[in-house]
Parts: C-alpha cells; sequence; structure tokens
C-alpha cells in the first residue's frame, strides 16, 4: 500500500481518525476543515507562494514528520477496513464508516473507498457497496476490481460481466485480479462461453499467461466450468508457469467429469513433474 501513494498523495489525505490508538480525530481543527468541504489544497495544509523567478510553487505547512504520521494513520484505516472485510465484521466496519463519512475520504480517496467497496461485498451488503463506488470521485482499476470481485464471489456473475464492460469503456486496463475475478464469472454464467473466450484473447494478447500462475489456474479453471474439458486440458498444455493448484484443477475437472482414468495419469505426471500434491489433490 505505502508504494502505492506518492507524497502529493500523503499530503492530500493526512487528517484522519486515529484507529491505531483506538478513539477518533485527534486534530479537531483539521475535522472541521474536511467537514467545511474545503479546497483540497486547504486541507494539506497547502498554500500558493512566490518563488524568486516569480512563478507559483506549492508548499507545505506540514513538515514531513507529521504528515508521515496521518500518513501512517491513514494506512492504518485501510488496514482496519480490510482487517473487517477478511472477518467479516460488519459491525466494526460500519463503526468505521460512521467516523469517517463526514471527513470527504471515501469520495475522495480511492483506498479508503475500495475498502469499503470490499468490506461491504465481502458481508453481502451488494447495494451499499455499489453506494459507495457510485461516490468515489477517483476511481482506479483497483476500485472497479473491488467491485467485480464482490459481484462474482456473491454468485451475480453477470452483473460482474457488466461492470468488466463499464471499466474498460471507463478507459481502465484490467489487471491480474480483475482477470481472475472475470474468469471466475465467466465459469459460472450460462452462454459465457463466447465472453470467455474474448477474455482470454485478451489475456494472451497482454502476455499475462508468460509470467502468472494465477490466472492460468483461472483459466483453465473455467473452461472445466464450462464443460470444455479439451479447451481446459490445451490451455494447461501451453501454460509457462504451473504450479501445485494448476495441477489439482485439472485433475478435479477430469474427476468431476467422470474420467478417472485421464485424472490418475495428471497425477502420476504432476508427480513426476515435481510438485507434491495438497490435501485437494
Amino acid at each position: 500500500f505505502a508504494a502505492q501513494i506518492s507524497c502529493t498523495q500523503r499530503r492530500l489525505f493526512c487528517f484522519v481518525p486515529n484507529y491505531k490508538n483506538g478513539h477518533g480525530f485527534h486534530d479537531h481543527s483539521a475535522a472541521s476543515l474536511l467537514k467545511s468541504r474545503s479546497k483540497l489544497s486547504d486541507i494539506a495544509g497547502i498554500k500558493k507562494k512566490k518563488s524568486s523567478k516569480g512563478t507559483e510553487r506549492f508548499e507545505s505547512d506540514e513538515d514531513d514528520h507529521n504528515c508521515g504520521k496521518r500518513y501512517e494513520e491513514l494506512a492504518t484505516l485501510v488496514d482496519s477496513l480490510k482487517e473487517c472485510s477478511r472477518k467479516k465484521d460488519l459491525h466494526k466496519g460500519t463503526q468505521i464508516h460512521v467516523d469517517i463519512i463526514d471527513t470527504g475520504l471515501v469520495e475522495k480517496n480511492m483506498y479508503v473507498g475500495s475498502a469499503l467497496v470490499s468490506l461491504y461485498m465481502k458481508c453481502g451488503k451488494l447495494e451499499k457497496a455499489q453506494e459507495i463506488f457510485d461516490k468515489i470521485s477517483n476511481r482506479d482499476a483497483v476500485c472497479w476490481t473491488s467491485l467485480i470481485a464482490g459481484y462474482a464471489q456473491n454468485g451475480y456473475a453477470e452483473k460482474a460481466l457488466e461492470c468488466f464492460e463499464n471499466m474498460k469503456r471507463a478507459g481502465f486496463f484490467p489487471n491480474v485480479v480483475t482477470y481472475v475475478c472475470i474468469l471466475k464469472a465467466c465459469g459460472h454464467s450460462i452462454g459465457a462461453c463466447e465472453k470467455g473466450q474474448e477474455v482470454h484473447a485478451e489475456i494472451v494478447g497482454g502476455g499475462f499467461l508468460d509470467r502468472n500462475a494465477f490466472i492460468g489456474n483461472a483459466l483453465v479453471d473455467m473452461y472445466i466450468k464450462l464443460g470444455k474439458l479439451d479447451k481446459a486440458r490445451e490451455v494447461f498444455d501451453t501454460l509457462q508457469v504451473r504450479d501445485t493448484v494448476t495441477w489439482t484443477v485439472l485433475i478435479a475437472g477430469y474427476t468431476q467429469y467422470g474420467y478417472g482414468e485421464e485424472a490418475v495419469e495428471c497425477f502420476q505426471m504432476m508427480m513426476e513433474d515435481g510438485f507434491s500434491p495438497d490435501a485437494t489433490t
């Protein structure tokens, strides 16, 4: 998370609730600034000043120590929301949301917004997640992926596919997680084989299969879910990167459709290639 935020972004949203110490705003004047919907430059304590050459420059009133401290609190806030999402702790997550609802962070900070979308999706509150997403003003691929993943995980494959198309129309490029989620959606959507093949072509064109086992595993699994075992095996044979999961997905597919001999053969090949089976295998 830290590597994804520039110094400027740190300064823009440095006034956040201090959840590390278990209470709310530690700087009431900062809270007032946020609540009054001041300009971002005012929120960050940044003022325009004239340089010696007469050109405008920006200078922050906050020193690096304070900025770094408040940035850490922002990271802590996002981590707290992620922890609530992991535990499906809707009560605590909603409390955090209520605490920051008047600060503008949800709408103006993509990391906070995305974390809230994921939280509500994990807790099955799809309408609330969509409501939060719609309020985020500076969405990125992560925000879209949080929404797509939520719909896919909750069984709304068609909605996930719709959001995927909207994401691309908005000019955002899918990442590894986006593709894994959309392949899952294709595998659970009736009549989505053609769409799955389109996504497959995108993945190949982007070179993702050359370096990432997660997408390869999801692709093999999608074709198995669609009943296309020959296509699943074809994809498997062309993968540059495989792991235990890749083999297990293929073995499970053969077993599911009653191809016991092929499943045993794949298991033996897996062992010969030096992969150790796990409990699922």
